[in-house]
């Protein structure tokens, strides 16, 4: 894989990640402790308090270490948090998201034909040439991508694609101010991509160039958000309407709007959850037409352990920083225990990662190798 042709865009998504960890670690090196930090999150948060610098920083270290296994102490410490803690723990959780999401763009190609050339982990190749008359060509390139990798959102904007022939000639490319988005298919790690070229100047048989961008949104990695809902003596949901209970984390807030439970009768209960995710930042990713997010159920974890999935659950309001869901949960009593949670599986934040791919001697007189 050749990457000295592209943009470095793996240095772009390490910056912000890099001023996190300034933030976080202020001392000089001669300042910060030597010894090994606890393993234990929880120890290591309340340490986040300790009189010593040395310890303090020592403490962020761990954290960073420990990466998402932290993340769920780091959500439960994050509403009581005071003083340097609460400065510190909502950056440490916001570097952990953005270096596991990170890495993840650091992973090799696999199975990616020679001729692929593209950004990062992902790779491209011309599939299939097809002639279409006087009009031109039609050419089918392939994107593919590693797990853990799940992109749920790609463009091929025309206007960056530029198709040149072996003297450097320019090859037309028709509607460019036209899009390509293709769908996007759950378990599979591969997208064909649509390029129609006009015909060439006289004589040119093969490109020497085909570059171009593809944009492509990434979640980050995955947090289980945990969200107590309140209960009365009876089990019943309070009265009041005070706003219920929110976890952030890596700038994503999950609230529990609120909650009721319905009786269907001597053995059945349904208890109904509302709940929103807002993110940081608008993202076209979350656009009202897509799925991708509005598809993640929620659950019910009960005290004794059991996990109850939704019955159903509908989408009640969203907009380009996150949704609002209502979920319906089937339940053999008439009360909910106390102490039962409302899970909610989300991924923390997504970023937008442009992929610059370069393709060499793409032959227009016949088939490319790999078609399907």
């Amino acid at each position: 894989m050749n990457y000295s042709r592209v943009p470095h865009f793996r240095s772009k998504l390490r910056w912000a990640a890099s001023v996190l960890l300034l933030l976080l670690l202020p001392g000089p090196p001669e300042q910060q402790a030597s010894a090994t930090p606890a393993a234990d999150p929880a120890v290591l948060i309340r340490q986040l308090t300790d009189g010593k610098l040395t310890v303090r920083d020592a403490a962020v270290e761990g954290l960073l270490a420990l990466g998402p296994e932290a993340l769920e102490a780091i959500e439960q410490a994050i509403p009581a948090a005071t003083g340097e803690a609460a400065f510190r723990l909502p950056l440490i959780a916001e570097a952990i998201a953005r270096t596991a999401s990170n890495r993840m763009l650091e992973l090799e190609p696999e199975n990616s034909p020679r001729s692929a050339t593209a950004a990062g982990p992902f790779s491209l190749a011309v599939q299939r040439v097809d002639r279409l008359g006087i009009s031109g060509y039609r050419l089918l390139v392939r994107l593919q991508w590693p797990p853990p990798l799940e992109p749920v959102l790609l463009r091929l904007p025309l206007v960056s694609v530029v198709a040149e022939g072996t003297a450097g000639e320019a090859v037309p490319v028709p509607g460019r101010q036209g899009t390509v988005e293709p769908l996007l298919i759950a378990g599979r790690h591969w997208v064909d991509l649509p390029i129609r070229l006009g015909p060439p100047p006289a004589a040119v048989m093969k490109l020497n160039s085909l570059r171009g961008t593809v944009e492509c949104w990434l979640p980050g990695i995955e947090h289980r958000f945990m969200l107590p809902l309140q209960t009365t003596r009876g089990g019943l949901p309070p009265t009041s309407s005070e706003p219920g209970p929110t976890r952030s984390l890596a700038g994503l807030s999950v609230q529990c709007r609120g909650w009721s439970i319905e009786s269907g009768g001597p053995a059945t209960t349904t208890c109904r959850v509302e709940l929103s995710a807002r993110f940081p930042e608008p993202s076209e990713a979350l656009a009202s037409h897509r799925a991708w997010l509005a598809d993640r159920q929620p659950q019910l974890l009960l005290p004794t352990g059991r996990v109850v999935a939704a019955s159903d659950h509908r989408v009640v309001s969203r907009n380009s920083q996150g949704l609002t869901i209502a979920a319906s949960f089937a339940l053999t009593a008439n009360q909910l225990p106390r102490g039962t949670l409302v899970t909610w599986r989300l991924p923390l934040g997504v970023q937008q990662v442009p992929v610059d791919f370069w393709l060499r001697s793409v032959s227009l007189s016949e088939q490319a190798d790999g078609e399907n």
